[in-house]
């Protein structure tokens, strides 16, 4: 369903602009691209975040035009990742044909999604040296990298230069290739031919055009790198079953240095390879050596915290985030259900009671999270009736979850762990969490009877009035849990440009 023709949409969408106004106008800034560091020939540099400027009006927000857009991406069968809505709305920013009406050309751009073929090579850092023939599993081709259909695949995609710049990291190299895929990709030919034209190269208009196009066409081939994954472990379920050798997949895609090249091909006649992947040549691996010092120096600036001590607020602060720690780790390995559900079991330890009921847990995680969240008390508990009615079908119908929901838990879990962060350090040794739980069921009771209650009481339970301000601000924009980070690459490659390193799960 396209957007609805309704002035709200048209007011805004018309005040969304790529260029920083001289005169602001109440227009507010919108960072549709994140700051990435970036290589050119072997140099290293920061490649500076991209905003677009929109006039906010009743009724519809930035972030609620975000959610609009991925809905709409799902309704075409195409990727809902934010980063691709993002994406999207930055071109659409930069369309000048909105005179004619705004809705009706970002209708029209959503229009060009159609089609496209993907390849996908996932190459290992092993050397085949001849020991390795080539076999097939299910839709996977396993051997040495197959040079010939690599670099035909690659200039059909328009990225000439790309085989011959990188063919030492494929030669000889185990490589896993899945047959061709059909995708659903936006029409970016036909966006670039009607909005670009007139757009001169250096400015911040153009910038944002090639930094949109490389960053889509990134965080597509991430989007699927994911069912690539589930697809090679499907392919092994019988072969194991009798008795055949198992390759792990997720020890596989932890091999370093790898990449997992995606080629994108007859989008309207053109093209596009995005290599994604991890190298030792850059050795960061998620800027560990200043991520987790600064995250430790959050909790103890934000939070007075700085180890676990002895009291029962911190028994249960241990045993919670031990909890949702497991749950990120089996996200991170790819197993959706038990991440989701390992979230739910950290709620339920610290919401529920020994003989106590789901409604009970749902309750309190409602009231902790709700102002946080941006919804009334009824929305929220209908949230978490939600999530244990989806932990039920997984438990006992092996329903898997899909990853909005995993997101939608993972967030509450966040906003549950700086509530009890904020609590402990308000709490003196005799405070207890039977007390905060007390003290939650009064605030459920006293809202639902219309009571007014104010920020101190709230603030006395380490309930937040507004979503939590992270250690990153990666967290403020949806981005919850831990990756590696390696090198990536820039797709459709032109000499002399920058190439992005990119942040990953270990594909």
């Amino acid at each position: 369903m396209p957007l609805p023709e309704q002035s709200t949409f048209e007011e805004f969408l018309q005040s969304l602009t790529p260029v920083r106004p001289e005169v602001p106008n109440d227009l507010v800034a919108a960072q549709v691209l994140p700051a990435a560091s970036a290589r050119d020939e072997g140099n290293l540099f920061v490649e500076a975040e991209c905003n677009i400027w929109y006039r906010p009006c009743a009724g519809l927000t930035f972030d609620a035009l975000v959610t609009r857009v991925q809905k709409e991406l799902a309704g075409r069968g195409h990727k809902k990742d934010k980063s691709l809505a993002l994406c999207i709305i930055a071109f659409f920013a930069l369309d000048r044909r909105r005179a004619e009406g705004a809705v009706a050309a970002f209708n029209r751009l959503l229009g060009t999604i159609g089609e496209c073929d993907l390849s996908q090579f996932f190459v290992t850092p092993i050397k085949c040296g001849g020991k390795i023939r080539t076999f097939s599993l299910g839709p996977f081709i396993l051997g040495p990298a197959n040079l010939t259909r690599i670099e035909h695949r690659s200039k059909k995609a328009g990225s000439d230069d790309y085989f011959a710049r990188w063919r030492h990291r494929l030669d000889d190299h185990f490589t896993i290739e899945r047959e061709v895929v059909t995708i659903r990709c936006i029409g970016i030919p036909a966006i670039r031919d009607a909005i670009i034209k007139d757009i001169e190269w250096g400015s911040t208009a153009r910038r944002l055009w090639e930094r949109g196009v490389n960053a889509y066409f990134h965080a597509l081939a991430i989007a699927y790198a994911q069912e690539f994954w589930e697809a090679f472990l499907s392919a092994q379920h019988l072969l194991i079953a009798a008795g055949s050798p198992y390759i792990d997949e997720r020890v596989t895609r932890r091999l370093t240095p790898a990449d997992m090249l995606s080629i994108f091909r007859n989008i309207d006649g053109a093209g596009f390879v995005a290599p994604i992947g991890q190298d030792f040549s850059v050795l960061e691996m998620g800027g560990f050596d200043t991520k987790i010092p600064r995250v430790i120096d959050y909790l103890h600036e934000q939070f007075g915290f700085t180890t676990f001590k002895d009291t029962d607020v911190h028994h249960s602060l241990r045993t919670f985030t031990l909890f949702v720690s497991k749950a990120k780790r089996h996200e991170l390995d790819a197993r959706s259900g038990e991440a989701f559900l390992h979230y739910v079991i950290a709620l339920d330890l610290l919401f529920g009671e020994q003989e106590g009921a789901t409604a009970s847990v749902t309750r309190r995680a409602a009231v902790v999270v709700c102002r946080a969240l941006g919804m009334t008390l009824p929305t929220t508990q209908k949230l978490m009736n939600r999530i244990y009615d989806l932990r039920s079908k997984y438990v006992h119908r092996g329903i898997e979850m899909p990853s909005e929901e995993i997101a939608t838990v993972a967030r509450v879990c966040t906003e549950v762990l700086f509530a009890l962060l904020r609590y402990q350090q308000r709490a003196d040794q005799s405070k207890t969490i039977a007390a905060w739980l007390k003290n939650l069921d009064y605030l459920n009771s006293a809202i639902d009877a219309g009571k007014e209650i104010s920020a101190v009481e709230f603030g006395a339970l380490g309930i937040a009035m507004e979503s939590s301000v992270t250690v990153s601000g990666a967290e403020r924009r949806g981005h919850y849990g831990s990756a590696i980070w390696g090198q990536g690459a820039r797709a459709r490659c032109q000499r002399r440009r920058p190439q992005p390193l990119t942040a990953m799960r270990t594909y």
